[in-house]
């Protein structure tokens, strides 16, 4: 499937990456001990299965998620998928802990300006950026879509084993409408490099929950609307907000 939807689009594609040195996949792993939460390994094989005959470049496999970025690349077998001599010229790359970056500026809850530190790489205009993202619930911005991936998988936070700890993914949960803002800011900073967008959309899950272990798989069509000739009005969007967050299974992380 994700062989086909790409080979189906080949010719936007391909003018935009003949133009650039190497290829990113920036996977959705928000967790990195639940596979219900990120990028099966099988989607990126379907990436590599149309990439590789074609296009001969190196190609990297990226996430800075919230918690320690190898272990969800051990615990999703993104390690065992680099190793395969079939996967030729992948790297794994943790974000947090190559630690370059670029500054933006946001704004934090009181409407002050502050910094943030957005992964270079995802700003890098010789790679092409292919985001490969979970469809989920979120308890703010409704639903995690493909740039809510890009542009919550962009800040940083510490290195593994770095001390002072710091998490600059924290400064975009400063009020329901700063965080939109700043999300705007980052999308805007970040647009230029985007490539191509795959939305996997099979299962639910909250990242504000953390109910890892009450997660049960549901069909995402239960989830999908079919969309109104007009605007939706204040009120509906309040409605499909909420009929969101009450799908979510409520529960304790272990």
């Amino acid at each position: 499937m994700v062989y086909d939807g790409l080979n189906a689009i080949d010719h936007q594609i391909r003018p935009v990456i003949q133009r650039k040195k190497y290829v990113i996949i920036k996977v959705n792993n928000v967790s990195t001990t639940n596979q219900l939460a990120a990028t099966h390994a099988d989607t990126v094989w379907g990436i590599l299965d149309y990439l590789q005959p074609q296009y001969n470049m190196p190609v990297s496999i990226m996430e800075s998620s919230a918690g320690d970025t190898m272990e969800g690349f051990r615990n999703f077998g993104y390690v065992k998928l680099a190793a395969d001599s079939a996967a030729k010229n992948v790297s794994l790359v943790d974000l947090n802990a190559e630690g370059k970056y670029q500054v933006i500026p946001l704004i934090d809850y009181d409407l002050h300006l502050q910094p943030v530190r957005l992964a270079a790489r995802l700003l890098d205009p010789d790679a092409y950026v292919i985001c490969a993202c979970m469809l989920k619930t979120h308890n703010t911005v409704v639903a995690t879509l493909s740039v809510k991936n890009m542009v919550l998988g962009a800040p940083l936070h510490q290195a593994p084993k770095e001390t002072p700890r710091w998490n600059d993914k924290r400064k975009y949960h400063t009020g329901i409408r700063q965080t939109h803002y700043n999300m705007l800011l980052t999308a805007q900073k970040l647009r230029p490099n985007w490539g191509v967008a795959l939305l996997i959309g099979a299962w639910r899950c909250s990242t504000a929950t953390r109910a890892w272990k009450a997660m049960d798989p549901v069909p995402a069509r239960r989830y999908l609307r079919a969309l109104p000739s007009r605007p939706p009005t204040t009120s509906q969007r309040t409605a499909w907000a909420w009929s969101a967050w009450a799908s979510i299974p409520r529960g304790r992380a272990t």
